[in-house]
């Protein structure tokens, strides 16, 4: 069991404390107990073996727990609120769990009493309660024994240097053993990271403690009721005193009343069989009795012959017969009013016939049967007479334009082109220099006069020339002025 001197004013504080959960249930206080604690990675990692607080008391599996791992040799501690039975036996055994409260202002360098505000839950017979008067917002012990004390705080703003501390201040002892566990500067110093602080001890009845916290920086404390406590669990009455004298004789006691009627006795066993009695007389005769119900149906007999042909019914009523009224395209199309019995309509959709019936159209199926076999191949028809020449027909569009053909043979050459007409009289041109005169020539014989037909103007022609040209007027050549085509018939020109 741990001594209360292990866990007083320890040298050396717990580093860190984390939520965490029973992972089995020790059969004795002896035996070893393991936690789970959540890691960063969302997996849960097991701790253990663990001590625990109250080390008598048995957590329980997946009872919430706090571990603490000290500085020390590193063992993880757990401390729980499992119920304990102690010296004192369970009837006057009892857990405690006190509400301190939350947003308490921390001055630095300064013990700050945390008032305790209500109790949150207790189990068995209560041994602790609020104190009253001068000691208002602590605890005052009301049967006196050993408790397993936890306590929890937590501060409002993170500080990774320097030191915090949580404890139970003793304030009126009464016969308390003296009791006050300080933590200070653990190594993770979170926003929700509660100091735990706990531990053992004697407490008489009356005695009265305190929750106090400290910083060396002005903080304060949470406002989450979850992280600021204080719980008392009984773990015995304390050692048992010398035994006491014998008492006197006592008087003797008077008559006890009647005792009650005892229950009734058990059921005897069976008596032996009997004698066999005489045969009794014959008795009356007895009523007739009900009819009995109905048997059941004979068998279906043979069945018998033929009977002769009936005669002929009557003539039978002339039926409404079938009106065609024409065709529709779809069932939808059918007129709804204004029809007669035996009115019929074709639906062109499906070719089927529908016919009212005098309250509505009922479909009197397809009127077209079937596809027939295909007929034979008949004989070739004679050749019809010649029709009547069909219309000309509407003027194509134009083609394109097809590849150029082959070079065709040279043709053979043309006639003659018409004359053409005379051009315009040029300017008459410079006069020439005259020329030296020549010597006389001989006189020559009389020739024939020359006559040009054509229609350039001829050169080289001799004196007394005629042009007739082919483009009128003709220009005879030589001559002094032109002479008309019709005087030259029979007559000669001369200068």
């Amino acid at each position: 069991m741990t001594e209360l001197a292990d866990l007083l004013r320890v040298d050396k504080p717990p580093v860190s404390a984390v939520r965490a959960i029973v992972a089995n249930t020790p059969a004795s206080v002896d035996d070893e107990l393991y936690v789970t604690v959540d890691a960063f990675d969302g997996h849960r990692q097991l701790w253990g073996p663990c001590r625990w607080v109250p080390s008598n008391g048995l957590p329980a599996k997946d009872d919430e727990c706090l571990l603490v791992l000290t500085e020390d040799d590193g063992t993880p501690w757990a401390l729980t609120t499992a119920p304990v039975y102690g010296g004192g036996g369970a009837g006057g055994d009892s857990l405690v769990y006190f509400q301190g409260q939350v947003g308490v202002a921390v001055p630095a360098n300064a013990w700050t009493t945390v008032p305790i505000t209500g109790v949150k839950g207790s189990v068995g017979v209560a041994g602790w309660q609020l104190a009253t008067g001068q000691y208002a917002g602590t605890v005052e012990c009301i049967d006196a024994g050993v408790y397993a004390v936890t306590a929890s705080a937590a501060f409002s703003s993170a500080q990774q240097t320097g030191e915090r501390g949580v404890r139970v201040a003793v304030l009126s002892t009464q016969g308390s053993v003296d009791y006050g566990l300080v933590e200070g500067s653990p190594t993770v110093k979170a926003t929700v990271m509660p100091i735990i602080t706990g531990g053992e001890a004697f407490f008489g009845e009356g005695a009265r403690l305190a929750l106090q916290v400290w910083s060396d920086q002005a903080t304060s404390l949470v406002t989450d009721t979850s992280l600021v406590w204080i719980s008392f669990t009984r773990i015995g009455t304390g050692p048992t005193g010398s035994q006491g004298d014998t008492g006197p004789q006592g008087p003797t006691g008077a008559t006890g009343a009647q005792g009650p009627t005892g229950p009734p006795g058990s059921q005897g066993a069976t008596g032996p069989q009997g004698a066999k009695g005489d045969t009794g007389a014959t008795g009356a005769q007895g009523p007739v009795g009900a009819t009995g119900p109905q048997g059941a149906t004979g068998p279906q007999g043979s069945t018998g012959a033929t009977g002769p042909q009936g005669p002929v019914g009557p003539q039978g009523a002339t039926g409404s017969g079938v009106t065609m009224k024409g065709s529709v395209a779809t069932t939808a199309q059918l007129p709804p009013t204004g029809n007669a019995q035996g009115d019929a309509y074709i639906v062109q959709a499906d070719d089927s016939l529908w016919i009212w019936d005098g309250t509505k159209w009922v479909s009197g199926g397809s009127i077209q049967g079937p596809p027939g076999a295909t007929g034979a191949q008949g004989p070739t028809g004679s050749t019809g007479p010649q029709g009547p020449k069909g219309d000309t027909g509407a003027t194509g569009a134009q083609g394109n334009q097809g590849p150029a053909g082959a070079t065709g043979p040279q043709g053979p050459q043309g006639n003659v082109g018409a004359t053409g007409s005379t051009g315009a009289q040029g300017p008459k041109g410079d006069t020439g220099a005259t020329g030296a005169t020549g010597p006389a020539g001989p006189t020559g014989a009389a020739g024939a006069m020359a006559v040009y037909e054509q229609v350039a103007e001829p050169t080289n022609a001799p004196l007394g020339a005629v042009w007739i040209s082919t483009d009128p007027p003709p220009v005879a050549v030589g001559s002094a002025a032109p002479v008309p085509y019709s005087s030259l018939s029979g007559t000669t020109a001369g200068p």
